[in-house]
């Protein structure tokens, strides 16, 4: 049993294939690559989107698009890089890394960018750097090395006497001070440095200027709130120079929270917009609704993660009651894996589970996603159906195309589990003839169901 599809395994040359490209994002993925292709001077990108939107699996089959078109392209997972003290070694040694992949003939311009990357980033880090220096211009310019010279520096300190302690601080402090013009020749050479290894990255040299290095930034929003304003902060000190598009995609809402995590009380979209010149928002996909969206995003996960084996009847049902939730609620696609997975869980804790039950079942599975301690009220049996109503939002279902019937079907169903007597008598009757079976008082068939949906909690592995 799969709790959440395997990831997709996207090519770096496939660029949008069809049979992966479920939201048909392909188009957006074209104008995209015609903007960065007319942009001129340095240039800052947002992509928005929320989280769980698919933001990574569209910039992945972007690159491959960009590499159809012959423009160079980096990748940078913040996430993974969110350990290091210093934003700058990080993305510098992608740079260098991307650099050292395409094998460029010419070695001279990578090799003037460690040189000046050092440089940088001796004006860059903070005292201890002087230590872990000598490791850093061997050439591998690693964040690790780094941050063990940090503290072999500050063992130094806590060991010397409080005279010599003090003596080398004022004399490293003294020389940081003396030092501004230095700094600033250093970044200009670094930005100097990088411009020119962006045009040598180009496929064509002739026709270098018309396509940017572009340098993709993902998962900033995961990352901890200083490291996140970090890699934004040394782009635009640093890393902002011709030849260079960089295009950081994440949810903005979480961005606009790490800023006030750092700063306080400030005004965070404002303080966000002197990073970005273009914001861009990722949408649903090719003439997609949202409806149309999530149902597409619904059956993708059903080939993997619904045991075939089932009885269809049982898995349609709920399918079609995800999507019109899913709508109504704007449930991102992360939300829609958590709740098939909380399906899967429920068909696979017990045997020959009747399509009958799909009402009770499906909206336990919604529920348990997006109302935690309605779910634990549905645990206890003591939901009440205005509740249900309330958190699956009944009244929006008919707008985006929800079949009237079916809706009625899933709400005479809960009408019958928690206040039987409200309900008209040939409901009652029909409900009642399938359960014929279930002597207990009908309530209590809510507690056995979300039990049966809580057999296990499921947590995607983010």
């Amino acid at each position: 049993m799969r709790l959440f599809p395997p990831e997709m395994d996207i090519g770096p040359d496939e660029g949008f294939a069809p049979e992966k490209d479920i939201f048909g994002r392909k188009k957006m993925g074209e104008h995209l690559t015609n903007l960065v292709k007319n942009l001129e001077g340095p240039t800052v990108m947002l992509l928005d989107a929320p989280w769980g939107a698919g933001k990574t699996t569209f910039v992945k089959m972007w690159r491959g698009h960009l590499k159809q078109a012959g423009i160079p392209s980096i990748y940078f997972d913040a996430f993974a890089n969110d350990y290091q003290e210093d934003a700058f070694l990080a993305l510098a040694a992608e740079v260098i890394a991307a650099a050292e992949d395409l094998k460029l003939p010419e070695e001279k311009s990578l090799e003037a960018f460690k040189d000046k990357a050092v440089d940088a980033a001796k004006a860059v880090l903070k005292i201890g750097l002087r230590l872990g220096l000598r490791t850093v211009t061997a050439g591998v310019l690693s964040g690790n090395e780094i941050e063990e010279g940090n503290r072999a520096f500050s063992d130094a300190l806590v060991t010397s006497t409080g005279d010599d302690a003090a003596n080398s601080l004022d004399t490293i402090l003294r020389k940081r001070l003396e030092s501004p013009t230095a700094d600033r020749l250093a970044f200009a050479s670094f930005g100097k440095a990088l411009s020119d290894i962006a045009s040598t990255m180009a496929r064509n040299e002739e026709d270098a200027k018309k396509k940017p290095l572009v340098f993709i930034i993902d998962e900033l929003d995961r990352c901890r709130p200083t490291f996140s304003l970090a890699v934004i902060e040394r782009i635009k000190h640093f890393f902002s120079v011709d030849g260079v598009v960089f295009v950081i995609v994440t949810n903005v809402n979480q961005l606009e929270k790490s800023v006030t995590h750092t700063y306080g009380d400030v005004d965070a979209k404002t303080y966000l917009q002197k990073f970005f010149h273009i914001k861009a928002s990722l949408d649903a996909g090719d003439n997609l609704t949202q409806h149309g969206a999530s149902i597409k995003y619904l059956n993708h996960l059903f080939r993997y993660v619904i045991p075939k084996d089932n009885g269809n009847r049982f898995s349609e049902d709920i399918k079609e009651m995800i999507s019109m939730v899913a709508v109504a609620r704007d449930l991102s696609l992360r939300a829609i894996e958590r709740v098939c997975a909380n399906v899967a869980i429920a068909i696979a804790s017990t045997r020959n589970l009747s399509e009958a039950y799909s009402p009770i079942i499906g909206v336990l599975c919604v529920i348990k996603e997006v109302d935690g301690t309605l779910f634990a009220k549905a645990m206890a049996g003591k939901v009440s159906f205005d509740e249900i109503c309330d958190a699956m939002m009944f009244e929006k279902w008919t707008r985006y195309n929800g079949k009237k019937e079916n809706t009625d079907i899933i709400q005479n169903w809960w009408r019958y589990v928690t206040e039987e007597e409200s309900l008209d008598q040939e409901w009652r009757a029909r409900i009642g003839s399938i359960l014929f079976h279930y002597s207990d008082d009908p309530r209590s068939l809510v507690k056995y169901s979300a039990k049966l949906v809580n057999v296990a909690s499921f947590v995607h592995p983010d």
